[in-house]
């Protein structure tokens, strides 16, 4: 799979976006935006920062993008899959260390864990 199949605008059910921009040939940047205020979350857990220009990178095995919540290494993942059979829809996900549990009570901030449907 190639990232490029990751890139542009999409949006799920309840209005939450996500915006995913190419960084160069290995990586991308991902905005989410809220579907409260259409304006980016506040990642507490992360000094408040936006949910802006977040660093994304196919995993491994090249099946699914995975997004940075966090910061490099601190195991705090979005996790988007494309349909097998409709490329214009992604499947999200979270994934954390197991030994970051303090992590859970922050899930709510990309909820729900929708079906995104390319917009652009």
């Amino acid at each position: 799979m190639n990232f490029k199949n990751f890139i542009g605008t999409w949006k799920n059910e309840i209005g939450n976006q996500l915006i995913i921009e190419p960084k160069d040939k290995k990586s991308v940047s991902v905005t989410f935006l809220s579907y409260l205020d259409n304006k980016p979350i506040k990642r507490k857990y992360s000094d408040s920062s936006d949910s802006i220009n977040m660093h994304g990178e196919l995993n491994f095995y090249k099946t699914s993008l995975e997004v940075e919540l966090w910061s490099k290494g601190k195991g705090f993942y979005l996790c988007l899959m494309t349909e097998p059979t409709n490329e214009n829809e992604l499947s999200p996900g979270i994934s954390r260390n197991e030994e970051d549990a303090f992590l859970e009570i922050h899930y709510s901030l990309f909820m729900p864990l929708q079906r995104f449907i390319r917009v652009y």
